[in-house]
Formats: structure tokens, sequence, C-alpha cells
């Protein structure tokens, strides 16, 4: 399988079949630091750039939910791996915590009847939990990662909070 199928899996399959997921997690981190920072902004480039609250175009919401999902899975991958890794770099936390934001944010707005509208704040919720497990196992890790993964996660929890209140 080369990367962009084993992407697609992802993509399309929602079972938990966590090997597709270390795979793609471990394709971003062995390839080398300038590589992997190329295959970020090549398969996920939208973590750069997460949508605004006060600017959302039509299909946003469901795009975010999307989006979340597949970090899910991307870290959810990293964590199962049997090499440590990290695909999503440590300093995208400010990025992560405005797509949770969005999806908070815009869940009032939903219809009720949506399947997106259910499982939104699951998979938000998700994702704060497996952010947190990914910083905390990324200092864990290294030494030098240490400072900088813990003063990221607590930024992304004072991000997150008064969303969630």
């Amino acid at each position: 399988l080369d990367f962009q199928s084993v992407l697609g899996l992802v993509h399309y399959k929602t079972g938990s079949d966590q090997y597709h997921s270390s795979t793609i997690a471990l394709e971003i981190t062995l390839k080398g630091k300038i590589a992997s920072l190329l295959l970020q902004l090549r398969y996920i480039p939208w973590l750069m750039s997460p949508p605004s609250v006060t600017q959302a175009a039509p299909g946003a919401f469901a795009e975010s939910v999307t989006n979340v999902r597949i970090l899910s899975w991307l870290l959810l991958g990293a964590l199962h791996a049997t090499q440590p890794c990290l695909p999503v770099p440590i300093e995208c936390s400010q990025h992560i915590a405005d797509y949770i934001h969005f999806v908070l944010a815009g869940f009032a707005d939903q219809s009720k009847q949506s399947v997106v509208h259910m499982s939104a704040l699951f998979h938000a919720f998700h994702l704060c939990q497996l952010w947190t497990v990914y910083c905390e196992q990324a200092a864990v890790s290294t030494d030098d990662l240490a400072q900088k993964a813990f003063a990221n996660v607590l930024d992304f929890w004072a991000r997150v909070t008064p969303a969630i209140l």
C-alpha cells in the first residue's frame, strides 16, 4: 500500500483499523523532518488554517468534523505505533484547539436530525483526549520536547475550556 491509498482508507473507513492509522503516523514521522513537513502540508494542509467561527462557509461544520476525525485517527495511530512517532507537530496545538472550538461553537446551529450533529461532540472530545495523551507521550519520549509538550497541552486546554463551558 502506498501512503495515498492508506490515507484514502482512513477517509472512508470508520472501523477500528489501527494498522492503517499507525502506518500513516509512522510514514509521516520516518520520512525525516523536512519530508515530514512536506507530507503534512500535502496530506493535512487544512490543519494550518482552521475555519473561522465568525466567517463560516456552508458545509464548513461537516468538513471540520471530518478533519477532527482524521486527526483522531492519526493520533490514535501514533499512540499505537511500536516506535515513538510524532506525525503532528506539538506546535499545532493552537490549530487543533481552533478546530475543536469551531466544532463546539457550531454544534448548536446544526440540525438535531443530522448524523454529523449527533457525533460532533463525541469526535471533538475524543480529539481533546487523544491530543492530551499524545502530548504527554511526546514529553515522555524525548527530553527535548518535555517542556514544549506540557506548555502546549496547557495552552490547548486554556483555549478549549471556555468553548466547553
